[in-house]
């Protein structure tokens, strides 16, 4: 099992993003006689600068982004893995002007 965790501030009246936090965990091995697949669950939020808000003519709307991601390494080889991943935006772009978003990718990892 990996961890991370990771928190950022800046100024409120030099950038557009004030907090920033991400943190995430990574289960190796979960399914027997599969040690190489990896579980990963991850969560991301960035709190838009107040200062950046109080700017825009629809204030009310900007707060704050968060994303959940699921995803999945699938190793079917030492050389050959694919990995499906589902994440949900929550306030795209820091703001409710846009619907919530669910994005699905796989990625395939070839080694050679």
């Amino acid at each position: 099992m990996d961890t991370f965790l990771r928190l950022g501030f800046a100024q409120e009246d030099r950038a557009f993003v004030s907090v920033g936090l991400d943190t995430g965990i990574n289960f190796t091995g979960l399914i027997p006689g599969r040690p190489a697949d990896v579980l990963g669950i991850g969560f991301i939020y960035a709190r838009i600068s107040r200062d950046f808000a109080q700017a825009q003519p629809d204030r009310p709307r900007w707060g704050y982004e968060s994303v959940i991601e699921v995803t999945v390494k699938i190793a079917f080889a030492p050389w050959l893995s694919v990995q499906p991943d589902v994440q949900v935006i929550l306030h795209p772009g820091g703001s409710t002007a846009l619907p919530d978003a669910t994005v699905v990718g796989i990625r395939i990892d070839v080694l050679f």
